[in-house]
């Protein structure tokens, strides 16, 4: 078992987010352009792509609060992969204790990706047991007993989250993380 607790986050939808603003009640976005060597669909590319992400400053205080106040290791589960480390985080100032990322276990990135990002969050559980939370707007896709099956598996059970990919990481999403980590 773990000493930290992790957060598996994805980016698009979670981190960033079109109207990530508003749940907030402050302007706060801001935006960035970072080059990737993947695109949106996890392919490689080759030379690279520029791509633009969006992102509330007051969420990623908040979210950086939770890091640094509880020591959470963050773990990366997204199709963007190691640009997410590499450009992403660095650019939106997010300030990780650990830092790393997932890969699809297959090293294929498969459709939908919530199918590879359970696949590799499991093989990482198994690994190296550990308390987690997991962010993701994809999760709202799984079924209801899939979802229920992910949070009866582990113990302790986890928090899963699942924000609309309109606004991304709210308030209420940031509090329920704090309450959980509080808990433990």
């Amino acid at each position: 078992m773990t000493l930290h607790p992790r957060l598996y986050l994805d980016v698009d939808g979670v981190l960033s987010a079109d109207l990530n603003y508003v749940p907030w009640k402050r302007e706060g976005s801001a935006r960035g352009e970072f080059k990737s060597s993947y695109n949106e669909l996890g392919v490689r590319l080759f030379g690279g792509e520029h791509y633009t992400a969006r992102w509330n400053e007051e969420m990623i205080e908040n979210l950086n609060l939770i890091l640094d106040e509880f020591l959470v290791d963050l773990v990366m589960l997204t199709t963007w992969r190691q640009d997410a480390v590499d450009s992403i985080i660095p650019l939106m100032g997010i300030e990780a204790y650990r830092v790393r990322v997932l890969h699809p276990v297959d090293s294929l990135t498969i459709y939908p990706s919530i199918d590879w990002k359970i696949e590799a969050l499991r093989a990482d559980q198994e690994a190296s047991p550990g308390v987690f939370m997991w962010v993701d707007d994809e999760l709202n896709d799984l079924p209801k007993d899939e979802w229920i099956g992910i949070e009866e598996a582990y113990n302790p059970r986890p928090l899963l989250i699942s924000p609309s990919m309109n606004y991304g990481i709210t308030p209420a999403h940031i509090k329920l993380m704090w309450n959980y980590l509080e808990r433990l």
